[in-house]
């Protein structure tokens, strides 16, 4: 649950006053052409790091058109939400300069071998709301392995935001120089908008360090002004007595979501199991989503994920694997499990397929 408040300053230290639940509250509502389906709403909150738009929106963790997430903003005057990276694999938060059109995020784009972007690559209809809980073994395997002990990188990447909300592809500029060394929170911008500091730990280690990029060359522009953050957020609740309903609804769910064009998805979500099953869906009649998505969750053993999706169309696309996760914790968390299992059967194994690119289990180290 996410929230926004205002401070007050007492004698005896600071008091959050006037709370509002800023997060989804209802993440359904009914669709009135099928009595037994439902529209998925938009999908609100997550990590929060930074207030934008002079304080009217915030930036976070988020997702938009992927499974994987993605960093986004979510405006406090209105109903939007902008995806602001579009990569297969994992993003966070963006931290943005002081004029807004550059910015520093924390991802795994750049580091081949441990970029979970197959989980990613195919885009499929509400990866928010009918998300496969794919988010927390993403995070574990490429963000806290790299951390403690598997090889890789996380960035953070510095990108324009303009080229990132808009160019297919973009990547930014890759700011990790030493591998042994992976960044860690928090990061900011000095607010002349030419400088950047972020935190960076040794693999396997506590020892930390303070890195900082310089552009001598950027012209920034005025920082946007601060104002007052908006008295009506539209979406927004003062009613705190729902929040322990609220995370009860989320943990056990089953709806069907009807195309708009043809077919429906069922989706099913309990804690231990997700399925979502795609019967000839369609929202715009150009593209046709068959086949099924499944997660069993063990998070002190090992958890599987398969993935047998086909979108067929004028874009065309293909998702045939499976990935076993080991257990979220120890020396490699989130390990994935590429031996046999008890019926000689592969644990992990298979592909991606859209735009014309290829991702493999394979290229993913254990």
């Amino acid at each position: 649950m996410f929230f926004t408040g205002e401070l007050e300053r007492g004698e005896a230290g600071y008091t959050i006053t006037k709370p509002r639940i800023i997060s989804t509250i209802e993440p359904f509502g009914p669709d009135p052409k099928h009595p037994d389906g439902v529209l998925p709403t938009t999908v609100r909150g997550g990590e929060v790091k930074q207030f934008v738009n002079g304080g009217a929106a915030i930036s976070l963790v988020g997702s938009v058109r992927r499974d994987v997430p993605d960093s986004v903003v979510q405006h406090l005057d209105g109903a939007g939400l902008d995806a602001v990276t579009d990569t297969p694999g994992y993003n966070e938060t963006t931290i943005f300069s002081p004029d807004q059109r550059l910015g520093i995020t924390m991802t795994t784009r750049f580091s081949e071998h441990t970029d979970p972007g197959v989980l990613g690559l195919l885009p499929r209809p509400y990866p928010a709301s009918l998300n496969m809980g794919l988010s927390m073994f993403a995070y574990t395997y490429s963000v806290v392995g790299v951390r403690s002990s598997r090889l890789g990188n996380v960035g953070p990447a510095l990108i324009d935001i303009a080229s990132s909300k808009t160019v297919p592809g973009y990547l930014g500029s890759n700011l990790s120089r030493d591998e042994n060394w992976v960044f860690r929170s928090p990061m900011s911008w000095h607010p002349g908008g030419k400088k950047a500091l972020w935190v960076e730990g040794k693999r396997g280690s506590d020892s930390r360090r303070i890195r900082m990029v310089t552009l001598p060359d950027y012209r920034p522009g005025k920082a946007i002004a601060a104002r007052t953050t908006p008295d009506a957020i539209p979406y927004a609740s003062t009613d705190l007595s729902i929040i322990p309903a609220l995370a009860e609804k989320s943990r056990n769910i089953d709806v069907k979501v009807y195309g708009q064009k043809t077919g429906y998805i069922q989706y099913r979500r309990t804690p231990a199991t997700i399925e979502k099953v795609y019967v000839g869906y369609s929202d715009d009649g150009k593209g046709t989503y068959s086949g099924s998505e499944m997660l069993k969750v063990n998070p002190q053993g090992n958890s599987v994920y398969q993935g047998n999706v086909r979108l067929e169309g004028k874009e065309s696309g293909k998702m045939a694997l499976k990935l076993t996760f080991g257990p979220l914790t120890g020396k490699l968390p989130a390990q994935i499990v590429f031996g046999s299992d008890a019926n000689g059967d592969p644990q992990s194994f298979g592909y991606s397929e859209y735009a014309g690119k290829r991702l493999d289990v394979a290229a993913l180290v254990p």
